[in-house]
């Protein structure tokens, strides 16, 4: 299901991300310890994240229903795309946040293994879920943990009378692309394990929300996070990112990007509308 006052269209996953980034030949990328943006990819903050944590610069929940509307509960908000909105998260949101590690609790947050521990008593009830949760190395044994991680997000919210759950799968789950933007009325064709238990993933999360109507479910196909890709994400300071030319294609590797400030920019939006609409 789609936010309240999303389009019909939005009941369907969703692909965040359509930048493309072309690149002719074997040439520099970004310096991690420039801040200059690269044409077609949003790189408003550095590739390797610094400065200040003020991203969550709002107040933490008490696990009680809060005056100004429903909270959002972020799973899995200790990983790096998860410290990448902590720093990135707009300050002018009034929802309270509440994060969640399966380690140390984050600051003001929840310490929870979602694999094999109950859901917390701490744990906001009617909250709006954004699960972060995942694997994204391993062989196929390790990545059906996405599975799993997924289906311990929506039994939370079940549990907490959870508002709506937002999903994260991945562009992955579209398998080669050809080159073209893809939709979400698009074929789905992994070619690799992570998009296959991606994939997975939707269809457990489709059957889910088939069953439990009374719960909002989007799923969210969210391209290359830029600094948490293989290609940025080991960038060091001082040292250039390259691409090699591919033979065959004149134009060079393309690769869809969506930034960091971008992509908490889009997340907060999406839980405002689940929070408010």
């Amino acid at each position: 299901g789609a936010p309240p006052g999303a389009s019909p269209q939005a009941a369907r996953a969703k692909r965040l991300t359509v930048s493309k980034r072309t690149l002719p030949e074997k040439r520099r990328i970004c310096d991690p310890a420039e801040t200059t943006p690269v044409r077609g990819v949003d790189l408003t903050v550095p590739c390797k994240i610094q400065g200040s944590r003020s991203g969550f610069n709002i107040p933490f929940c008490d696990g009680q229903s809060h005056a100004g509307g429903h909270m959002i509960c972020i799973l899995g908000a200790t990983g790096r795309i998860g410290h990448m909105l902590y720093e990135t998260w707009p300050a002018n949101r009034t929802q309270p946040v509440i994060r969640q590690g399966r380690g140390a609790a984050p600051v003001g947050g929840l310490r929870w293994d979602m694999l094999v521990e109950p859901v917390p008593p701490e744990m906001p009830r009617g909250s709006v879920i954004l699960n972060l949760a995942g694997v994204t190395r391993g062989d196929e044994t390790a990545l059906t943990a996405n599975v799993t991680l997924a289906l311990a997000a929506l039994d939370a919210a079940q549990e907490t009378a959870a508002r709506h759950v937002f999903l994260c799968s991945s562009a992955a789950v579209y398998g080669a692309g050809h080159g073209q933007d893809l939709g979400e009325e698009d074929p789905t064709d992994p070619v690799n394990p992570y998009g296959r238990a991606k994939l997975a993933m939707e269809v457990a999360a489709e059957r889910w929300a088939a069953e439990h109507p009374a719960i909002g479910v989007t799923v969210l196909r969210i391209g290359n996070v830029a600094g948490a890709d293989a290609l940025l994400g080991g960038a060091v300071a001082g040292r250039p990112v390259t691409l090699d030319p591919v033979p065959g294609h004149d134009r060079g590797p393309e690769r869809s990007y969506i930034g960091p400030w971008a992509l908490g920019q889009v997340l907060a939006g999406l839980a405002d509308l689940a929070c408010t609409g």
